[in-house]
């Protein structure tokens, strides 16, 4: 029971991260934080793949999924931002 409480909080969290790279996002239009936000929202459903399961081990591998393409689309927003392919100006930087 302690368990579904904690994977529930972690899965609200990881939405919360997810409505907030989302909201830098529409301020700022840079594409770092909607990709920071889809990789949240894929933590967020892992979490809820988790509960809904029942699973007590996160020895699975739809689980290990999820979670792997969370952490390549983090990898992939921070490849893009180092390029140089897009940077911010400092006019957008304001509007945060």
């Amino acid at each position: 029971m302690l368990y579904a409480f904690f994977s529930g909080g972690i899965s609200m969290l990881c939405l919360v991260a997810c409505f907030f790279f989302f909201n830098f996002y529409q301020k700022v239009k840079d594409k770092f934080f909607l990709l920071f936000s889809f990789a949240f929202l894929c933590f967020a459903i892992e979490r809820m793949v988790i509960m809904a399961n029942r699973i007590h081990d996160e020895d699975y591998t739809m689980v290990y999924l999820i979670r792997v393409v969370g952490f390549l689309i983090i990898l992939i927003a921070i490849y893009f931002k180092n390029s140089g392919s897009k940077t911010l100006k400092q006019s957008n930087i304001d509007k945060i």
